[in-house]
Order: C-alpha cells, then sequence, then structure tokens
C-alpha cells in the first residue's frame, strides 16, 4: 500500500550509514519519500536540510541527526554550505543522495565529499542535464541519478546518455492516505502555480461556465497562491465570470497539512497540462508534473487531458482521460457512476510500481551495479 509506511527498527543500519541532502526549501514529499527508502534500503540515516525542512523528516531520523543549514530566499546560504560540507568532511558517510539535484551549491557540497564515497542525485528536470555545463561538471562526479518515474527514465536516457539512471516514484507520506469517499460536490483539486504557461486556466474557466450535470455540482480548487504570477488575472476572471461557487481559489500559500487536507477532501487531481501550454512537452519528456506525484501519493485518481494517453502507459493506472470537447460527458458519467473512482482508487493503491519493497529492491541492485 502507498501513501504512508511504518518506520523499521530505528537501530537498523546494515548497509552503512547514509546523508540526505537538500540545499533548497522544496520538494518537501520527495525529501520524506527519500528518507524512507534509504531506511528500507538499510541506512541508517542524517540529514542536512533547509531549516524550514527539519520538522518535516521522519520520526525515525531523531534530533540529533537532523542537521539544520541555514537558509534566505534564494536557498541555503554560504555559512549552512560549509556545515554541510564539514559534516561531510568530519563523518563517515557511505552513501550521499540529494534530494535536489541542481545549481552551484550542489557542487560545492560535491567537491567536500571522499572520492570514495557513493552519490545519488535525484533530478526533478533532468533535461538540464544536457543543456547546463554546471550540471554536465556535476555528473563527473555523480554519475547515478534517480528521476521520478519509467517515462521519465526513458526520455531521460536519450537526453543525458552519461548518467546512469534509475527511477523512483516519491509517493510516501507520513500519515496514511484518507479513503475516497464518493458524493456531490464532485471536487476536483488543480494544484501547482497559477500560470498560464503551464496550465489551460482559461479552458476551465470556460468548462466551469457551461450549465452544471442534472443531479450534481462539480466543484474545482485551484490549490496555487493565487496572489502570484497569472493569479490575479485568472482569479479576477472567476470573480467577472460569476464563478466563485465553482472555482475556489486561495491568496496564500497553503500550508503543507491544508494542501494535503484539500487533495484528500478531492475526488479527483487535474494537472491541466493541454498541448498548447507554454511548458507542456517537458511534461511529456523530461519531468514529471508535482500534480501526478500529489495525485499517486494521496490515491486520487488523475483526470488528464488526451495527449497523456500512451506515455509507455505510465497513467493507464491512475487516470481518466478526456477530449476537451467530451469533457462535460466524462464529468456527467463520474457523477453519476462513482464506482469508477473507487475502482481506480483502489488501482493506485495496488500499483506494484509504488510498492516500497519493489523500489528498494530495484534501486538497490541499481547501486551495487559500477
Amino acid at each position: 500500500m502507498i501513501g504512508s509506511l511504518q518506520p523499521r527498527d530505528t537501530n537498523a543500519g546494515g548497509a552503512g550509514r547514509a546523508l540526505l541532502v537538500e540545499l533548497f526549501g522544496s520538494h518537501e514529499g520527495c525529501l520524506y519519500s527519500h528518507a524512507v527508502l534509504l531506511r528500507e534500503l538499510g541506512y541508517r540515516v542524517d540529514a542536512a536540510v533547509a531549516e524550514s525542512l527539519t520538522g518535516k523528516l521522519p520520526s525515525f531520523i531523531p534530533p540529533h541527526r537532523r542537521f539544520a543549514l541555514p537558509t534566505d530566499r534564494k536557498g541555503v546560504t554560504h555559512r549552512g554550505l560549509l556545515r554541510a560540507c564539514r559534516l561531510l568532511r568530519d563523518t563517515s558517510y557511505d552513501l550521499l543522495l540529494f534530494n535536489t539535484f541542481r545549481s552551484r551549491c550542489v557542487r560545492t557540497v560535491l567537491a567536500a565529499a571522499s572520492a570514495s564515497l557513493s552519490v545519488v542525485g535525484f533530478h526533478h528536470n533532468p533535461d538540464r542535464l544536457r543543456h547546463s555545463v554546471s550540471q554536465r561538471i556535476m555528473l563527473r562526479r555523480c554519475r547515478k541519478i534517480l528521476v521520478a518515474g519509467h517515462r521519465v527514465k526513458r526520455c531521460a536516457g536519450e537526453l543525458a546518455p552519461a548518467a546512469d539512471l534509475e527511477s523512483f516514484y516519491p509517493v510516501y507520506r507520513d500519515e496514511p492516505a484518507r479513503p475516497l469517499r464518493v458524493g456531490t460536490p464532485l471536487i476536483v483539486a488543480v494544484p501547482g502555480s497559477l500560470s498560464y504557461k503551464k496550465r489551460a486556466y482559461d479552458w476551465l474557466i470556460d468548462q466551469a461556465a457551461q450549465r452544471a450535470p442534472a443531479g450534481g455540482r462539480v466543484e474545482f480548487r485551484l490549490l496555487g497562491n493565487a496572489s502570484r504570477d497569472d493569479g490575479p488575472c485568472i482569479a479576477e476572471r472567476i470573480r467577472r465570470a460569476g464563478l466563485a461557487d465553482r472555482i475556489r481559489t486561495w491568496n496564500h500559500f497553503l500550508p503543507p497539512q491544508r494542501f494535503r487536507a484539500e487533495l484528500e477532501e478531492a475526488h479527483l487531481v487535474m494537472p491541466l497540462i493541454h498541448p498548447e501550454q507554454e511548458l507542456a512537452l517537458s511534461f511529456h519528456t523530461s519531468k514529471t508534473s508535482g500534480a501526478i506525484m500529489d495525485a499517486h501519493s494521496t490515491r486520487r485518481p488523475l483526470l488528464l487531458e488526451e495527449h497523456f494517453r500512451g506515455n509507455d502507459g505510465e497513467y493507464d493506472t491512475s487516470a481518466f482521460f478526456y477530449a476537451p470537447d467530451n469533457f462535460a460527458a466524462l464529468v456527467r458519467h463520474m457523477l453519476h457512476e462513482p464506482s469508477g473512482l473507487r475502482d481506480k482508487a483502489a488501482s493506485i493503491a495496488a500499483d506494484p510500481r509504488f510498492q516500497l519493497t519493489a523500489q528498494a529492491r530495484r534501486i538497490d541492485a541499481w547501486l551495487r551495479r559500477p
């Protein structure tokens, strides 16, 4: 079962000692998943993370093995980098895992790692491995790169042949996902920043303006901060259309607990990525939408535009697919036949790709390869 897990014996560490590093105040969900992966691999886990994230780590990492790195709005400060480097020089680790493998900050920490230390980086956008000179330099020291899923691994292998890639689905959280409860209104969560480059908000507003299906109501919840990016423009259009009761927005950043609660109250998670969006292509090649990982971790079915169909079958288990001209009919069907939502949620929970033991076994074999 995915979405949560119970820590093993806290005295484990047969594989040695690992350091998990996050130099930015982001990717909190991946951080937790990487910690439990290291634990499952048999490592005793220490964590050196941006100070805002020390309280987000699993309980099996005790306070004395959590090292807070001072940060500013750009990430870890120079003083924080020095602390991470000293930790590597003064402590004997067997594995170093970067939760976010990018920027010169990572290069600085890599330089402090001994030549014998095994290093792994999780890359959220491996397309940069091809275009960035800094990234290519980093690959000389860290060839083993984890990416979010089998599809990204295949595509990224073509972009960055110098990297030794493996896939990992970071879908684990500290609390069990609440079971999906069907009913009305049908709630559709749309996570992510309110940006026209990423998501088809005008199309969604046009859909919401149509008459509600008979026998039910649909409510879309935009979980990004509507006071930033294109949020003010989108919120104003919703207001002018008189759709505030059908499309809900927040003028502030949702704290992680509230964000998760909103996801779990939803019946569907909708990335809202259409082919005409400027950044749509990258979500088919070099990265996975955070909304998709949110859906998998909470066991909520995805609502994906049909150009996501295919992709090596990556989303067949977890998604309903729609064409822009049949969206209303699909929503109407879900309102009248909610059993399909339950079946899809059960498929996500049973998907072997998301089982921790299976992922750890595959990644352990990959780590052992030279």
